[in-house]
C-alpha cells in the first residue's frame, strides 16, 4: 500500500449477551466510525442481540459463533471476516468520541507500527478516569506492569477492548491465542 492510499478500517465488536450495551452504544460507534465497516462478532448470545442488530443496523456485519469460544476466539472470528487494513477492537461498552479514528490511523503511516492504543475515559464514582497507557519490564521471568501517565505516547501493550491493529501483522501472528480464553 502506498502512502497516498487511504487505509480501510474495520471495527470489530465482540459480543456475548450484550443487547443492553449494544442499544446504548452501537449507534454512537457507527456515528463516530467515519464510514468504517462495523462487524459484531457474537459468541452464542441467548439474548436479543442478533435480532436487535439485524432490525436496527442492517449494514452491520454479524459473525455468529457456532460454539461458545470466549473473547479471543470471538475476536479472531470477527477479524477473519473484516475487510479493513486496520482493525479496531471495541468492547460493547465503548462509545468513542467523534473523529477518534484520525489520530489512531496517523500512526499507521509508519509501516512498522503494529498496534495503537486508545485513551480511555472511564466514568467512575462521578468522575472521569483516563486510562490507556501501561509500563512494563521483565524481572526474573515475569512481566511486571503498572499504569503509565496518559500524557505520553508510548505503551507496553494495547488493550483488546479499545485498540487499533494492522490486520496484515495480526494475521501473520495468528490473532489472539485462544489458549488464554476466556480472556486474551
Amino acid at each position: 500500500m502506498t502512502s497516498k492510499q487511504k487505509l480501510r478500517v474495520s471495527i470489530i465488536i465482540p459480543n456475548w449477551n450484550g443487547v443492553d450495551l449494544i442499544k446504548k452504544h452501537l449507534a454512537g460507534v457507527i456515528a463516530a466510525s467515519d464510514g468504517a465497516e462495523v462487524v459484531v462478532s457474537d459468541d452464542m448470545s441467548t439474548d436479543d442481540s442478533i435480532r436487535y442488530i439485524q432490525k436496527n443496523f442492517p449494514k452491520v456485519v454479524i459473525v455468529e459463533n457456532t460454539k461458545h469460544e470466549g473473547f479471543a476466539g470471538t475476536v479472531n472470528r470477527g477479524v477473519a471476516k473484516a475487510g479493513g487494513d486496520i482493525i479496531v477492537l471495541l468492547n460493547t461498552d465503548v462509545e468513542p468520541d467523534g473523529g477518534f479514528l484520525l489520530p489512531l490511523l496517523a500512526h499507521f503511516s509508519d509501516p512498522l507500527v503494529f498496534a495503537v492504543g486508545c485513551l480511555e475515559k472511564s466514568h467512575e464514582k462521578n468522575a472521569v478516569v483516563l486510562r490507556g497507557r501501561g509500563l512494563a519490564y521483565w524481572n526474573k521471568g515475569f512481566y511486571i506492569h503498572s499504569r503509565g501517565e496518559v500524557n505520553r505516547t508510548t505503551t507496553a501493550w494495547v488493550s483488546g477492548g479499545s485498540g487499533a491493529f494492522r490486520k496484515s501483522m495480526w494475521d501473520e501472528l495468528g490473532g489472539m491465542d485462544t489458549l488464554y480464553n476466556p480472556f486474551y
